[in-house]
């Protein structure tokens, strides 16, 4: 179901330049760089799912590495990991 979603980052690219959205999101075409092969291996280890966060009465979420927003209604999702931020995500 969340396969169906946009990717925000796709947002940004339509806006950038739609043509590069097409090419990219439609047509499914990318070529990689060093600059996008180095964010790849930099984000492995934050874009693996360890699990889902707990819902409010199973407990509270201590620690994520990254946190995926997403609008059924907008038809949307985002990912927010640590790595961009530059910290943890944690639960004072």
């Amino acid at each position: 179901m969340d396969e169906d979603l946009l990717p925000a980052r796709m947002v940004n690219e339509f806006v950038y330049c739609p043509r590069l959205f097409y090419l990219e999101w439609v047509q499914g075409r990318f070529a990689d760089n060093d600059d996008t092969r180095l964010g790849q291996e930099v984000h492995r280890r934050v874009d693996t799912q360890k699990a889902a966060a707990p819902l409010p009465e199973e407990g509270e979420l201590r620690i994520a590495r990254s946190v995926t927003l997403s609008s059924h209604r907008h038809r949307s999702r985002h990912q927010v990991s640590s790595q961009l931020m530059g910290h943890r995500f944690v639960e004072s």
